[in-house]
């Protein structure tokens, strides 16, 4: 019987482990949970986070304050830096427009592009929330044909907490 209840345990932690792949992480202005293991570097104020070093799928997070004279709001913001993107990549196509949704404690919106970038046709997924005089972006970068971490970018943007 021992044995049995030995087992037993062995085989529940061992399953726990492998479903809770997950750990938080606080970075000062926020705290997220993130995969265990993935590399996480902060550079200027832009916070990447990474399966391994120099990985062609990324998932950056930073913060940038919303120019005084601006009073436009989250919607159109994000019309008007696509905008500005495509002119920088003229071969931006749209996947899927603003759609709302949240990033930690806050409403955001969510779109989604692909554009060439170094003769790669890369996938962006990003998130962006608006509270006060701050924008907050969340975004999943991959190649467009081995996107594999939607999951765990759908877990940092629902688990982070901002401290404005």
């Amino acid at each position: 019987m021992k044995y049995v209840l030995a087992i037993s345990l062995c085989l529940l932690t061992a399953a726990c482990s492998q479903t809770n792949h997950m750990q938080l992480a606080d970075y000062g202005n926020f705290s997220v949970i993130k995969p265990i293991g993935w590399l996480a570097t902060e550079n200027e104020g832009i916070y990447t986070f990474e399966p391994m070093a120099n990985s062609s799928q990324t998932i950056t997070f930073f913060a940038s304050k919303v120019p005084k004279n601006m009073t436009a709001d989250l919607q159109k913001l994000v019309e008007l830096g696509l905008t500005s993107l495509h002119t920088k990549l003229p071969d931006l196509t749209v996947v899927s427009k603003a759609k709302p949704t949240t990033l930690g404690q806050f409403s955001a919106i969510e779109i989604q592009f692909t554009a060439i970038v170094d003769q790669d046709k890369m996938m962006f997924t990003q998130i962006f929330a608006k509270p006060k005089n701050r924008i907050y972006t969340l975004t999943y970068t991959c190649k467009a044909d081995a996107c594999n971490y939607f999951k765990e970018f759908y877990a940092i943007a629902k688990t982070m907490q901002i401290r404005s």
